[in-house]
């Protein structure tokens, strides 16, 4: 193995344990992991071993090795290191690399979890390796339209959900591209449920390539039963986006640096 790979899954492991306490550290661990190499019980007849290790060609038949959880249900366990793969099984055993991306799209609709005998795990179910591979998250964030003619009404909501815009501010202070952001409660009484917390997101680019990371963020955070959605907020634009720069004081906005903080490079986000 190669030094750059040592550190790369050491990064991984790391960015593990960070988003099991984080949600704003999941973005980045998921985005890690995708492309990271990593290790899996099993092999393959048609390959060369070499060390215990097998490398995985095009077209190749795998016969990957199951466990059994608690209750007695299948997953797929993989592994973020050699040592944490020894570790688990205490005895010399075939395995096989690739990368985290090219094992879910072989096992789709298989339940797998990382690291299960080492802590911290991480299980990943079906529905969450599709939007994974789909989108880059494994989260799911509920996208809803206006029915024509129906009437929205935006207002604060009533039970604020602080421990989600806690969350929201830390991810946003590492993404500079997001210059603001503000909530608000959608009432829309053609929708079920009728009533949304919106969040509304000023940001410099196109917000459809931050919506991976604010929705992990918002699936961990959000308040239980409680659906969310994400607008853009432009300047300039009539609706929502007007209700939002107008209406509503931003429950975060980018600073910008004084003169102290663009001289010496630096300012507070």
């Amino acid at each position: 193995m190669h030094v750059e790979e040592v550190i790369a899954l050491s990064r991984v492991e790391e960015l593990l344990a960070a988003a099991s306490r984080d949600a704003a550290s999941r973005p980045a661990f998921y985005e890690a992991l995708l492309n990271a190499d990593i290790y899996v019980i099993g092999e393959s007849r048609s390959d060369t071993v070499e060390n215990g290790s097998m490398t995985v060609e095009e077209g190749s038949h795998l016969e990957l090795q199951n466990w059994h959880d608690a209750e007695g249900a299948t997953y797929l366990p993989f592994f973020t290191s050699l040592s944490v793969l020894s570790e688990a099984l205490g005895t010399e055993t075939p395995y096989i690399t690739m990368t985290a991306r090219d094992l879910f799209e072989l096992t789709r609709g298989t339940r797998l979890i990382l690291n299960p005998t080492h802590a911290p795990a991480k299980e990943f179910l079906p529905a969450e390796i599709d939007r994974l591979l789909s989108t880059g998250s494994a989260e799911f964030l509920e996208h809803r339209s206006a029915e024509p003619g129906s009437q929205i009404q935006l207002g604060q909501p009533a039970n604020y959900p602080h421990e989600m815009i806690l969350a929201l501010s830390a991810l946003f202070k590492k993404l500079p591209e997001i210059n603001r952001a503000y909530l608000a409660q959608m009432h829309d009484e053609t929708q079920d449920p009728a009533f949304v917390l919106l969040i509304g997101v000023e940001a410099s680019g196109e917000l459809q390539e931050l919506i991976p990371h604010i929705a992990a963020v918002i699936s961990e955070t959000a308040p239980k039963n409680q659906p969310v959605d994400l607008t853009p907020v432009t300047a300039g634009e009539d609706g929502v986006s007007a209700y939002f720069r107008k209406e509503i004081v931003p429950f975060y906005e980018r600073k910008k640096p004084g003169i102290l903080g663009s001289l010496f490079g630096f300012g507070n986000a």
